[in-house]
């Protein structure tokens, strides 16, 4: 897949956004200033990073790499995804303590994004 990338210019609005998340979020500049720019231009922020996404979630347009999917190519039809069954839920034992939370979290992320 190939990406059309072009650099984004400072402006005003990308500033603001950077500067409201990192005082709503408590997060570093440099941590949120990509996700500003997603959200400014109406994208969303993709990143590994599952503590940064806990924490900014409520401001939404940002997604786990892990659950991620690419948007489909114009004029082609995608099959629907698969659905899990009734009742099924991820295993949680014999994972550490931050291994679970953080888990918990890309299925709160998954989930609001349906």
């Amino acid at each position: 897949m190939k990406f059309a990338l072009e650099e984004a210019p400072v402006s005003k609005p990308w500033l603001t956004k950077t500067l409201e998340l990192v005082q709503l979020h408590d997060v570093t500049f440099y941590d949120v200033a990509y996700h500003a720019l997603a959200i400014v231009n109406g994208g969303t922020f993709v990143t590994a990073d599952c503590r940064y996404a806990t924490k900014t979630a409520t401001s939404g347009s940002v997604v786990l790499v892990g659950d991620w999917r690419p948007p489909p190519e114009p004029a082609t039809w995608a099959a629907p995804a698969a659905e899990p069954p009734p009742g099924a839920n991820p295993v949680l034992r014999d994972r550490s303590t931050a291994d679970r939370q953080c888990l918990a979290a890309r299925l709160r992320l998954r989930d609001a994004a349906y």
